[in-house]
């Protein structure tokens, strides 16, 4: 009898320490009101959102780490940014400042204002209104219109822009430097390239974020398929300096960092078996501790009622 609730026992300590150990849980709410409709830079709530769903993204294992992306990494106590879930390290790096340009290299993005990343997209109205671009419309596969810049130079779209990003290296290509329009279930592929073009004896010289693959200058994608966001964006070493004293690193999202907090740093211990490593999470450490108290305080209680009860066959008294 001593035997079966021993081994009863040790089963729900094993169990208790399983579930704490798998059972995930969002650290932070969804935002119910938001909308990734292809009008909007809050890409780090896209990639929360694909991660709630289940999605996942390739690790960025060999990037160089920014140390404004480390300050926060440090400050979270998480895990090493390679480490990481590749959809959390986008988040994090779009959150922080940084897109990556066409050799997967990091290149800093300054707001105007040191405003959200989140809030950096030029609306159609601003485009067309103020910037006095034309657009080009396109369908998706909802049948919904996404728009193009169209007739647009860069004296015309760099007032209406919100950011500015440090120099890379790349061959300019000639796609729209905006659009709007996504795929709402998209994990967005973000890639900052060169538009610099000459028109007559003027040259311009526009950055822009594109957040997936899009079609050429004045087409659009085949099939009706989605397009891509895109946000432009000064560069730094054309903007005068009154205009660069307006700009810097912009404000972070509290609950990015909450996010980043629930990859904490682990404990790692050595598997003599394998000659190996393995990491113990502070859930598992949890539940495992749970499981042994439990297992103690059952038999105790059965070692304390065992006379009284007769367990073990001897006469009561």
């Amino acid at each position: 009898m001593l035997q079966s609730f021993v081994s009863f026992a040790l089963a729900l300590a094993l169990s208790a320490s399983t579930v704490s150990a798998a059972n995930v849980t969002l650290p932070v709410p969804l935002n119910a009101t938001f909308k990734f409709d292809g009008n909007t830079s809050d890409l780090a709530q896209q990639f929360y959102a694909r991660y709630a769903a289940g999605d996942t993204s390739p690790p960025l294992t060999h990037l160089a780490v920014p140390e404004l992306v480390q300050t926060r990494i440090a400050n979270a106590d998480a895990m090493a940014f390679a480490e990481l879930p590749g959809l959390l390290q986008r988040a994090l790096l779009w959150d922080t400042g940084y897109v990556l340009d066409p050799l997967k290299k990091p290149v800093q993005v300054q707001t105007l204002g040191g405003r959200s990343m989140a809030d950096i997209f030029v609306t159609k109205h601003e485009l067309e209104d103020i910037a006095l671009c034309t657009t080009q419309s396109c369908t998706d596969p909802t049948d919904h219109l996404a728009y193009k810049s169209f007739q647009c130079n860069g004296t015309q779209i760099l007032p209406v822009t919100k950011c500015v990003a440090s120099k890379f290296t790349q061959t300019s290509i000639h796609l729209s430097m905006w659009a709007t329009g996504s795929d709402p279930n998209a994990v967005p592929e973000i890639n900052i390239l060169d538009h610099t073009w000459v028109d007559g004896n003027v040259t311009y010289s526009v950055y822009a974020i594109h957040t997936g693959n899009d079609a050429a200058y004045s087409e659009c994608p085949k099939d009706n398929a989605y397009g891509a966001v895109v946000i432009p964006c000064r560069t730094v070493s054309t903007t005068k300096a009154t205009i660069m004293a307006q700009m810097s690193s912009p404000k972070t999202s509290a609950w990015v960092d909450t996010w980043l907090a629930a990859f904490p740093t682990t404990t790692t211990t050595t598997t003599p078996t394998s000659g190996g490593t393995s990491s113990i999470t502070g859930g598992a450490i949890a539940g495992i501790t749970v499981g042994i108290v439990m297992v103690v305080g059952i038999i105790m209680l059965i070692i304390e009622e065992e006379p009284r009860l007769g367990l073990t066959g001897r006469p009561r008294r």
